[in-house]
């Protein structure tokens, strides 16, 4: 499917992905160190992306974009001083951007996290501070996700994320049901959760 959802938890930020990936036709599953979809990058910073693989990579080519200096914070002035341009830099001349009238968009999203701190940066490279769940998707599975684990009253963050992957799968059809890979700020270790039954 290509969903990735993030919710914090008293200081702790949780961030779940789908376990396979598609290359063009055929879908393929991933162990969690392998997964595009969600980096552990320097300074104990998460990144994770939903869009094209090779534009996301860019990224990840550049890990020392991401170490902190000494007495320097993680934060959004960080990511749109600091990253924003030298991505940009590192993917206008691809061929990967959509533009209409208003906007140039590259196709790719991406999530950050750090601790407790959660930011999305969008298609245009716009960057937003999250207020405690995100959520991105290669369709509209994000929405849906993102409203249960807005509004779910269960303090256990990992039941949280298995149910709003459960009900993800149930409520679309293109959605998939395969186990999916937890990774959090604290630990920085990757979890092979399996997708339940989802009763609401």
């Amino acid at each position: 499917m290509g969903a990735i959802l993030a919710i914090e938890r008293d200081g702790i930020v949780y961030m779940a992905t789908d376990a396979s990936k598609s290359l063009n036709e055929t879908r393929v599953c991933v162990s969690a160190e392998s997964n595009l979809k969600i980096h552990k990058l320097p300074s104990g910073i998460l990144c994770a992306a939903i869009g094209p693989s090779h534009v996301a990579q860019r990224l990840y080519l550049h890990d020392e974009w991401f170490i902190l200096a000494e007495g320097e914070t993680f934060d959004k002035r960080f990511l749109v001083e600091r990253i924003v341009p030298k991505f940009y830099e590192e993917i206008k001349d691809m061929d990967v951007w959509d533009t209409d009238k208003v906007i140039k968009r590259n196709k790719t999203t991406f999530l950050f996290a750090k601790g407790s701190k959660l930011f999305i940066m969008q298609e245009d490279l716009s960057v937003s501070k999250c207020d405690g769940v995100a959520a991105i998707s290669s369709n509209v599975a994000n929405e849906l996700m993102f409203a249960y684990a807005a509004y779910c009253k269960e303090s256990d963050p990992i039941a949280v994320l298995r149910s709003a992957f459960a009900l993800a799968t149930r409520s679309m059809c293109n959605v998939s049901a395969d186990s999916y890979y937890v990774i959090d700020t604290k630990e920085l270790e990757f979890h092979k959760m399996e997708v339940v039954e989802c009763s609401l």
